[in-house]
């Protein structure tokens, strides 16, 4: 189980994926976690570009916060996290 999770601002938008790659801190060991468009958007709040997906990826930064820390106890901390709509409406 992640004892402890910091995210350090570092992200990128994959235009590929329609989602946003962010740097997080687990445990000490680096890895990366992916937010999905979809997922950003379960709260209701739009997202139409890549900067509107950043924005709201601020905006959302608690709740994935939290969604992350739940899906990093369960996963491999050097593995890509992907985090779901349903991460987030269950935060």
């Amino acid at each position: 189980m992640a004892k402890h999770v910091e995210f350090t601002g570092k992200r990128e938008y994959l235009f590929e994926r329609n989602a946003v790659r962010f740097a997080a801190i687990v445990d000490g060991v680096p890895t990366w976690c992916i937010i999905s468009e979809e997922a950003v958007t379960a709260g209701g709040l739009p997202c139409s570009n890549a900067l509107d997906l950043l924005r709201v990826f601020d905006q959302r930064f608690r709740e994935v916060e939290a969604a992350s820390r739940r899906r990093i106890d369960k996963a491999d901390p050097n593995a890509e996290i992907v985090i779901t709509r349903a991460d987030l409406e269950n935060s």
